[in-house]
């Protein structure tokens, strides 16, 4: 039967996460397999050596996302992988000693298993990442918008240089430049749908028992969940993030949830610690268990998976693993820039760029407004615009988090001011609305749209942005002309 070694840090609800991991094992061949909701998603020939990698020897893709090391396993074959720590253990995490990290993560097993002393395969940087998300999925998706924004960039060439070899050939017309410009720009729009729509959120099924918290806005108490299933327990945030951990009934190990602490302080608390004496996650009373009552459900539902709840006088308080309504408030919006646990291709450098690129295509077919194939263009870059428009501000705006307010966090009042953001704030969209007018007057009134709408999008996603960083520092958000008086802040200042 095949051995349970971990389970990821985190996972998603978004549909580009459907095949990520749900837990790394080792079967009866020692073949190291990873499992997902489908089933086995990566399966490697039996392992016959390990070793240990501090930070300062991995692969330097690798190394920002991996501050507690990885363990380098080579197959019979002599293919290399890699299993970073930190993505399968907890997050966000600390730099603690290696022993620590192995142990409550479970991939000591590895260590103690196939360990040796001989030196380091001289080909590391060949090794194939072992990671919970699915990154082959998310590099075909991105070689996808890569191809039609070349594919847009070459219509765009036909179509501006095409009359001139059509001149010079004594040709009058050829509507076949305009009709690949508009294949080009739908099969864009088509590619930035169905990447946006990867973004969507699935329903959770849960089994069993769930508990639901009893306090905070009403996207966190529909959406956050403390559960179990077939392996242990799933605590799943406001955002749709889930942490899985092993529970006594169903594991053995130091990686195991084998007490929970019921610290009674300032800041009531239930600390879920491991047998390594590593607190795995944190849940505030104040938002899943306010009345005695509440205590009570909590502690039974615990005590039924193997868990020891007692009271502690505990002085730890770690509010970032606190599974409260801040809990992985940044997931959605770091996701624009960034490849993240989302599993969604980033917005910024590539469906962004794809839909410009779409209405580069509209723009160039300005001098022929009339025809069928600029209007489909055109309706093409609009399409693609206003999904991306769509991603920016569902990621930025929805299920806002709101910090408890203290008075130390209000600082200083909001003065009007005149910073060099305001050429975001307001320079772009002066400048893509002046264009916007140019080819209204052209008649291509489609282009026209699709620009002021890309235009107007900045501003408004910086502003979104901007709101959701004060609410996660405690601070009232305030209206879009206000934000663009005090200077058009970032909101982390």
């Amino acid at each position: 039967m095949p051995e349970t070694l971990a389970r990821p840090a985190t996972s998603s609800d978004r549909a580009d996460a459907a095949t990520s991991a749900t837990r790394l094992v080792i079967d009866e061949q020692d073949r190291i397999v990873i499992l997902d909701c489908g089933g086995d998603r990566t399966t490697t020939d039996p392992v016959a050596r390990a070793w240990f990698l501090d930070e300062d020897v991995l692969p330097r893709r690798l190394a920002p996302t991996a501050s507690n090391g990885a363990v380098l396993l080579e197959d019979v074959n002599g293919n290399l992988y890699l299993v970073p720590i930190d993505d399968w253990w907890m997050a966000p995490v600390s730099v603690v000693p290696r022993e620590l990290a192995l142990r409550s993560s479970g991939l000591s097993t590895l260590l103690d298993r196939f360990a040796t002393d001989a030196p380091l395969p001289g080909h590391l940087a060949s090794a194939r990442v072992l990671a919970p998300t699915d990154e082959r999925r998310r590099a075909v998706r991105q070689k996808m918008l890569i191809v039609v924004i070349l594919l847009g960039l070459g219509a765009f060439l036909t179509d501006a240089f095409g009359p001139i070899v059509l001149t010079m050939n004594r040709v009058t017309d050829a509507p076949v430049l305009g009709w690949i410009s508009a294949g080009a720009a739908a099969a864009n729009a088509i590619v930035v749908l169905a990447i946006a729509a990867g973004r969507r959120r699935l329903p959770r099924k849960l089994r069993g028992q769930a508990l639901r918290p009893v306090v905070g806005p009403s996207w966190f108490l529909d959406s956050a969940s403390i559960s179990a299933d077939d392996h242990g327990l799933v605590l799943v945030d406001g955002q749709g993030i889930a942490q899985r951990l092993a529970t006594p009934d169903r594991h053995l190990g130091p990686d195991v949830v084998v007490r929970a602490a019921f610290v009674h302080d300032e800041d009531p608390r239930v600390l879920l610690i491991d047998g390594t004496d590593t607190v795995r996650a944190q849940l505030p009373l104040r938002s899943w268990a306010p009345s005695p009552d509440d205590a009570l459900v909590l502690r039974e539902f615990l005590q039924r998976l193997g868990v020891l709840t007692l009271v502690s006088d505990d002085v730890r308080n770690q509010p970032a693993l606190a599974l409260d309504e801040m809990r992985s408030s940044r997931v959605g919006p770091s996701s624009l820039m960034l490849p993240n646990v989302l599993g969604s291709v980033p917005a910024y450098p590539f469906l962004a760029s794809s839909a410009f690129t779409t209405v580069v295509l509209a723009g160039a077919r300005s001098a022929s407004p009339g025809d069928t194939s600029t209007i489909v263009t055109a309706v093409s870059a609009a399409i693609a615009v206003a999904a991306v428009a769509a991603v920016f501000v569902v990621e930025s705006s929805s299920r806002l988090p709101v910090a408890r307010i203290r008075p130390e966090q209000h600082g200083r009042p909001d003065r009007p001011t005149l910073t060099r953001r305001h050429l975001v704030a307001v320079g772009i969209p002066l400048i893509g609305a002046a264009v916007a007018v140019w080819y209204s007057m052209q008649g291509n009134v489609f282009a026209a749209a699709s620009i002021l709408l890309l235009v107007l999008a900045v501003p408004l996603v910086s502003w979104l942005t901007f709101r959701r960083r004060r609410a996660e520092r405690g601070k009232a958000p305030v209206g879009l002309g206000r934000w663009i008086v005090i200077g058009a802040p970032r909101g982390d200042e």
